[in-house]
């Protein structure tokens, strides 16, 4: 489906042509666009997003002392935070199933898909719509190849910006939306299954890059 900063066309033989771009063009014909919106979800607590534990408001001090950011900036700087300060969890004897929100502010460890449950719960505590996005990205070591990767949105100026925690800035045009989610439903796995069934029966041609 269309998601922010992402178009898509039905081409021949059942193909999908995919236009990713952060500049909001005009695609041309046949390209479907994101019709996204924020909703109450994209701003309220739920149990992995928890937004009003003592942890989230702590980090949020730390890092936006006061009022005077844009709200643009206060999610760039929250995105570089979160790089900055939360460490790899990798080790398979600290793991125990995707750690809300607090969790990860508390101890400052997180895989990627818990830096961006991370930010979104610190943006939603700065009153800014966000979601977590899950798709496929570049990967660093090897630009052929495109592996998974989640990630999270904010509404800001009356757009969704793409912001990446696990790289520390606004996320690049490299990567593929598959879904978005607000977690509302409190099971990590609603949201993931599906795309990870999906991965399985896809195939994917870079056609022009810019």
């Amino acid at each position: 489906q269309p998601a922010p900063g992402q178009y898509v066309r039905t081409r021949d033989a059942g193909l999908l042509e995919v236009l990713v771009c952060r500049q909001m063009p005009n695609p041309g014909k046949g390209f479907r666009e994101s019709e996204l919106l924020p909703s109450d979800a994209d701003t309220a607590a739920n149990s992995y997003v928890d937004v009003n534990h003592e942890a989230i408001r702590k980090f949020l001090a730390m890092t936006i002392p006061s009022d005077d950011l844009t709200a643009r900036e206060a999610a760039i700087e929250l995105t570089r935070s979160v790089h900055q300060n939360i460490a790899d969890r990798t080790s398979p004897t600290d793991r125990n199933g995707l750690a809300r929100a607090s969790t990860v502010a508390k101890y400052m460890l997180g895989d990627s898909m818990e830096r961006a449950i991370l930010l979104t719960a610190l943006l939603r505590g700065r009153k800014i719509p966000a979601r977590i996005v899950l798709g496929l990205k570049y990967l660093p070591e090897s630009p052929a190849r495109l592996v998974y990767h989640p990630w999270t949105i904010a509404y800001v100026d009356e757009s969704w910006i793409h912001l990446d925690p696990s790289e520390g800035g606004l996320a690049a045009a490299d990567r593929l939306v598959f879904a978005t989610s607000d977690l509302a439903g409190g099971d990590e796995f609603e949201a993931i299954v599906p795309l990870l069934e999906m991965m399985r029966m896809i195939q994917v041609e870079i056609a022009g890059q810019k």
